[in-house]
Order: C-alpha cells, then structure tokens, then sequence
C-alpha cells in the first residue's frame, strides 16, 4: 500500500506543484532544491590554462516562491494569474553559480509570471512573462524537476555554437486550448532587444530614433497525453534577432515517452536548430545590435565592432564561422526513469552532430557533443527528497556546451555577461557530482 501511494504521490506531484490554500483564495507554493556539489571543465583544446578547476560549491538551483489565484466570472468564466519568482536560498541574491545575474531569481516575476482569462468553451488567454518551445513537459523532467541539472541538450542550450530560438521570455501572449487529451498552445512575444536570450535589457516595443523594433518570437506547442504515453511538438523562430532582417533562429523539437508503470518511463526527444545570418557563435550573435556586413569575417574585423568581439569567430579548438553563417545542428536525447519503492533511479543520455554551415576555410570540425546524468532519488514523503547525481558533457574539440540551465555552471562567456565556457574553451568537459534535498510546498 505504502508503495502504491507513494508512486500515484510522485506522479501527482509533477502534473502540478502543491498549493497552500490562504483564507483571500491565492495559492501559495513553491519549493528549495539546494545541495553541495563540485564543478569542473577540463580538457580544452587550446590547452589547460583554458580549463577551469575543480569547485566545491553549496548550490540552490532553481528554488522559487509562487502566488497563484482563480476568480470565477461566472458562465463558465473564470479569471486567473500566476506571480513566480525565483529565490537564491544558498546565497539570498540574483546571482548563479557563476556569478553574474541570473534573469530567472532574485525579484518579483522572474519565473512565468501572467494575468488572464479562461473560459470552458473558450481556452485561456494570458499575458506576461510566460515559457515557450524548451520546456518538455512530463517527457523529460531530468533536471530540476527531479535533481540538480539534467543535459543541456534536451532543452534549448544557450551554451555552444548553435543555439535555440525562444525560452522563458518577457512580452509574451499565450493562447492555450484543450480537447480531450489533446492540447495546444500558441505564443507570441516581442522579446528583450540587449542579449535577449538573457532576458536583459529594454522590451523591443520602446521605440529608438532610426531603429525599427523588429524582433519578436512566434512559437507553437503540441500535446497528447494518454494513460500510458504522452506525445510532444515544438516550433518556434525568433525573427530579425537584435534588428537585423532575416536573422532568424529556429529550432522544432517533437518527443515522445512510454509510461510503463507509475514512477517509470521511457522517453526519446529529437531536436533541429538553425540560426541563420549569424552575428557570431552562440551567445554572441546577442553581444551587439548593430548591422554587421556579410561575408566579412569577424575575425578579419568589421568595422569599429571587430576588435571588441573578433574572438568570438574563433574556437579553442580552431574552428571558425563567417558574418552571416546560417548554422544548423540536430540533437537527440533518451531518458529513463524506474521507481521501486521509496528509490528512483534516472539515467540520461543525449548527443548532437557536428554544427553544418560554417563557410569558413577552417570550419567547424568536431563540434560534435554527448551528455549524461546518472541520479538516484529517495522519497522521504511525497514532497521530499534526497538525491545524488553525476552529470557531463564531452564536447567535441570545437564545441563548448555547458550547463546553463538555473546559471549552474561556474564558467562565465561573452565577458562575465552570460554563463557556461567561453568559445576559447572549446573541448573542454563539464562535469557535476552533487548531493542534494528537494522540498515543495
């Protein structure tokens, strides 16, 4: 009996966070998911002085404190909104692991955040700051769900040469509808212009003198969830990234998982990023907004901007790409997950091919990444839990992904301004050994 309630618990719990009812109607939740862990990226191609050490660290990853309240209209209408916001319980500020600012934590609606309406024949209709394309539903809950970190190929990696379109963004309206098992969801959003995929700087609808506002994300999401399987699609493309035209990212992911029996499953994602006219690697295609000349290699100089960032052309491990690029890379994950009485155990494994489009005489040759976690969870109750896990990432020599989901990387790029290893610490291997305890309320 003990197992079968704790197994339909688990279950419950992740369909939907546990909620304090207060006497004004507003529900109250959230949860702590700190620990001690050790970072370390060893292994770059340009050498060890591009290494970083081993870092023992007390971590909070992704800890968050939510309101959430309905009101009914009345005909089937109801009114409704959510205020999450991330809390740094290790360290009591809006730093990661890193360092630098974490957008997701440390002030109010740093997590999806919204106002709207909903209606029994009608949907919902919401407005604020609101997920879009990475998030993989009950698919794949490996990460902070679950544990500590998961890959950070099976999500929408903002750390390696190729990146994804659209995550948690500022400026976003939702329409969501539901038939039977069958769901759907619609999201528009003028994102943040200054690194966008940070969730920094002015909202694109303010309006500058000679510079059209013109950057904004569409996204589409797909759900079937059965008894036994759950189904999921993605699309979503940010158009004219940091207002240059048809300098856009975009990325379909499609996944699918067998549920076996409760607290057990087996799931499969496949992932495919394009970022066309590229401004750079990565993260740096946010470093400017300013228009750059195709077919002039950064490195080589472009103007007044190709001294400050001619670095980012070029790899560790002696890979390039030119101004305007189009960048393409497929990327795949399975997962596992088996529940025996109070243990679940988790395995994760997850690999992409070489990043294609590089029209630079060097190329991008062994861009090439696999990542895996390996955890174990013990249920003290419901909400409770310990866990250990071992996470890394192998990249190839010209490719420097890293754990940038919740800023738990040590490792800052593009100058401190973002985390995860610098492009001139390609090759190098992330690696995660951590302890922790989860609680949500």
């Amino acid at each position: 009996m003990r197992k079968t309630l704790l197994s339909l618990g688990i279950a419950s719990l992740f369909a939907a966070p546990a909620f304090a009812q207060t006497p004004g109607g507003i529900q109250v939740y959230g949860r702590l998911n700190l620990g001690l862990d050790s970072y370390q990226a060893k292994g770059a191609a340009a050498g060890a002085a591009r290494d970083f050490d081993n870092r023992l660290r007390v971590f909070d990853t992704a800890s968050r404190v939510g309101l959430r309240g309905t009101e009914d209209l009345g005909g089937g209408w109801r009114a409704i909104f959510q205020v999450e916001s991330g809390a740094n319980v290790d360290s009591g500020n809006n730093l990661g692991q890193n360092g630098i600012n974490n957008p997701n934590t440390g002030f109010w609606a740093s997590r999806d955040s919204w106002v709207g309406i909903e209606g029994d024949q009608f949907g919902r209709l919401t407005f604020g700051r609101q997920s879009m394309y990475w998030f993989n539903g009950t698919i794949n809950q490996i990460g902070v769900n679950y544990i500590n970190v998961g890959s950070p190929l099976s999500t929408v990696n903002l750390s390696g040469i190729a990146i994804g379109p659209a995550q948690r963004e500022a400026n976003t309206v939702q329409y969501s509808a539901r038939v039977g098992g069958l769901s759907g969801t619609v999201s528009y959003a003028l994102p943040n212009t200054s690194s966008a995929a940070l969730g920094g700087g002015g909202p694109s609808e303010s309006v500058q003198g000679g510079r059209d506002a013109k950057e904004e994300i569409w996204g589409v999401t797909l759900r079937y969830n059965h008894a036994v399987f759950d189904l999921q699609a993605d699309w979503a493309t940010r158009y004219n990234v940091t207002q240059v035209d048809n300098r856009d990212f975009s990325g379909f992911k499609v996944g699918g998982a067998w549920k076996y029996m409760p607290g057990a499953q087996i799931a499969v994602l496949g992932q495919w990023v394009e970022n066309k006219n590229t401004n750079g690697l990565g993260l740096s295609n946010y470093a400017t907004g300013a228009p750059v000349t195709c077919g002039v290699s950064l490195a080589a100089g472009n103007g007044a901007l190709g001294p400050a960032i001619a670095a980012v052309n070029t790899l560790g491990g002696g890979g390039a790409v030119n101004t305007c690029d189009t960048l393409k890379q497929q990327l795949y994950t399975v997962n596992w997950e088996q529940t025996i009485g109070n243990v679940q155990a988790l395995l994760e494994y997850s690999w992409a091919d070489d990043v294609k489009g590089s029209t630079a005489a060097a190329g991008l040759p062994g861009s090439d990444v696999k990542a895996w976690t390996v955890a174990a969870r013990y249920f003290l109750s419901k909400r409770t839990w310990l866990y250990a896990s071992y996470a890394e990432v192998k990249n190839g020599r010209n490719n420097y992904v890293d754990f940038w989901g919740g800023w738990m990387t040590s490792a800052n790029q593009l100058l401190g301004l973002a985390p995860g290893l610098p492009a001139a610490s390609s090759g190098a291997d992330p690696r995660i050994i951590a302890v922790g305890l989860f609680h949500s309320f």
